[in-house]
């Protein structure tokens, strides 16, 4: 009789085969458009959802990555922020990079993304990203390109840590103006689908979830520029615990870099 174990291990194997077939096929007919199915010349978005895309503009704000004219985010200084966050009306990282809204073919591609057959669409919204913020980016200098991890549990059940993803490709165009990939951010509990909550309930849960590892300590001692990379900002309680913990570790100057941006009103 098979243990535990072996069925888990039989159920991850499965998992990657399909991943792998899935992926492939994806691969050899990459012409259509993951939002309207329509012909994609670029690989994955046709030219009328691509034209729809809200792209990132110097006009957007560099702190909480709202566009100009809409409302802005909790944590850019014009609004109080939840209590857990604290008195100080400030976001815990000095500024932000996103690529466009969450929105269309963006958004397709974002949520194709946080799955293993999907992480080719991360790869081109990676690319795209780093065509629009290389010169951002060099000018931070040395730093720690660190992911915003999910749980272990759900990393083992899906097979696939999105974020975790996007860090080692930037880190690979990074490398040249001294950014280096590290997992400094483990997860201490499981958490609700965030997109499930509220904002207030999403401050509640995220409060306190991450550690640093061990090793984070002393790395940090020598470069204590970090920039955390998520796939999607939201309300950015997240992003906000991830910060918060390597502040305490010794972090002196944060950064997030986020593929998405949620807009306030569709949160």
């Amino acid at each position: 009789m098979k243990t535990i174990l072996s069925i888990a291990q039989d159920f991850a194997r499965i998992c990657q085969i399909r991943a792998i077939v899935t992926g492939f096929s994806e691969l050899v007919a990459p012409s259509l458009c993951i939002e309207c199915q329509g012909f994609a010349p670029n690989g994955w978005s046709c030219a009328s959802c691509t034209s729809q895309v809200e792209w990132w503009t110097d006009q957007w704000c560099p702190v909480c990555a709202n566009p100009p004219n809409r409302a802005h985010a909790a944590g850019c200084h014009s609004v109080k922020l939840p209590k857990p966050i604290g008195p100080q009306n400030k976001l815990p990282w000095v500024q932000t990079r996103s690529l466009a809204t969450y929105s269309g073919s963006i958004r397709s591609a974002c949520l194709s993304g946080k799955k293993k057959h999907g992480s080719w669409l991360s790869e081109f919204l990676t690319d795209l990203w780093w065509d629009l913020h290389s010169e951002w980016a060099t000018n931070i200098g040395p730093c720690w390109i660190v992911p915003i991890p999910r749980h272990w549990s759900r990393r083992f059940l899906e097979g696939h840590d999105p974020s975790a993803f996007l860090s080692s490709k930037m880190a690979q165009n990074w490398i040249s103006s001294g950014g280096q990939s590290a997992n400094f951010l483990k997860r201490t509990r499981a958490t609700p689908y965030l997109s499930d909550l509220y904002t207030e309930e999403r401050f509640r849960v995220t409060d306190q979830l991450f550690k640093v590892t061990k090793s984070a300590v002393e790395e940090l001692t020598r470069i204590s520029a970090v920039v955390l990379v998520d796939d999607i900002l939201t309300t950015g309680a997240t992003a906000i615990s991830a910060a918060r913990a390597l502040k305490l570790a010794g972090a002196k100057t944060i950064y997030l870099a986020t593929m998405a941006r949620t807009l306030e009103a569709e949160s």
